[in-house]
């Protein structure tokens, strides 16, 4: 971090201020603290700084252990390149155009390997780039952004106890707060440190991952039949493989998650992948089939929903200018701007539809 980093942070316990001790060891070249300790001018309680990143994990993640794996070992597999901008459709499609980002303070929430945050400080030339995450994955997200220019910051910590002060004039959370305990309290969290005028965008799992047309008939009742088959598939395979210990994962999705991966490209014979626990794609570098495979069958939380869930969200907490993205089929988008209500973690009740 930098030494002017510590104008954003606050205690995560007492949400007061922070300061850095004397004694820490300072990176002339990177102009950044390489570590040393932040101490809270209220409760005493210390927090370390390692290989250039505060930690400020307060409470337990065992729900994000699996992630320290995957992005440690898959560090560079999802960094947009000249052949492949997946990042950048992803993000345009489910969270906002990057041109309006630019002079904006940002946080993402969950930032694993630093893909978005890389793709961020390559193109949105924001005034300040914050990413997040409880697991040892802040050290991938630091070096994906090392060498670029921008002012930065990566934070270990909890959504649910977020150190920082209401400085953020845009967060967002991509394909993370569904792994959370409990996602809408994550989604509140969010905003509290949200400036009032500031964005929200969120992008979670979709309880439907077939892209339905509007007319229903015999082939598409049959293909949503299919996917439901599919997860009784998964949730199966989950029964078994979130108790693995996630370095065996690791050895499976390395060496076996290849073959599957090519088998997968041959017609009629690909279907023989879905006798394992596999996410393998045709028009992906196998490396995305290792890695989306391991976060399907380590993770120990998986939330999905409709549309109208994760709208309902910004209006509970009062909201405005909600808006749902254009996204690819398995993903609900939404995002909307912050008033001072839903700053201060107000709620309002929504009357929910009585069946007929």
């Amino acid at each position: 971090m930098k030494l002017e980093h510590i104008d954003a942070l606050c205690c995560p316990k007492c949400l007061s201020d922070l300061e850095i001790e004397k004694k820490y060891i300072f990176d002339e070249k990177l102009d950044r603290i390489k570590s040393g300790q932040l101490v809270c001018l209220n409760c005493n309680e210390k927090y370390s700084i390692e290989k250039y990143v505060p930690d400020l994990l307060v409470d337990d993640t065992f729900y994000a252990d699996s992630f320290s794996e995957q992005w440690i070992k898959f560090k560079n597999t999802q960094l947009d390149t000249s052949q492949l901008d997946e990042s950048k459709v992803r993000f345009t499609s489910e969270i906002s155009d990057l041109k309006g980002l630019e002079g904006k303070t940002i946080l993402e929430v969950g930032s694993g390997a630093g893909r978005f945050i890389n793709l961020l400080a390559t193109e949105a030339k924001p005034a300040l780039l914050v990413g997040i995450d409880p697991s040892e994955a802040v050290y991938s997200s630091f070096d994906s952004v090392v060498n670029k220019s921008v002012n930065f910051l990566i934070v270990r910590c909890s959504v649910y106890n977020l150190p920082f002060k209401c400085i953020f004039d845009f967060s967002y959370s991509i394909g993370v707060l569904h792994h959370t305990p409990d996602p809408f309290l994550s989604f509140k969290k969010i905003g509290q440190v949200t400036k009032v005028g500031g964005k929200v965008a969120l992008s979670l799992y979709e309880n439907n991952l077939f892209e339905r047309p509007n007319r229903t008939n015999l082939k598409v009742v049959f293909i949503e039949l299919l996917w439901a088959l599919n997860f009784v598939r998964v949730e199966f395979f989950r029964l078994f493989t979130t108790k693995v210990p996630y370095r065996v994962m690791f050895f499976y999705c390395k060496f076996f998650v290849p073959m599957l991966h090519y088998i997968n490209k041959v017609p009629v014979i690909r279907y023989l992948r879905y006798l394992f626990p596999s996410t393998c794609y045709r028009n992906l570098p196998v490396e995305w089939s290792m890695v989306d495979t391991m976060d399907t069958y380590s993770t120990e939380i998986v939330h999905q929903y409709r549309c109208r869930d994760i709208y309902g969200w910004y209006r509970k907490m009062q909201y405005k200018d909600i808006n749902v993205m254009n996204s690819r089929a398995g993903w609900v988008s939404v995002n909307g701007t912050s008033t001072k209500l839903s700053n201060q973690g107000k709620e309002i009740n929504i009357p929910t539809p009585r069946p007929i």
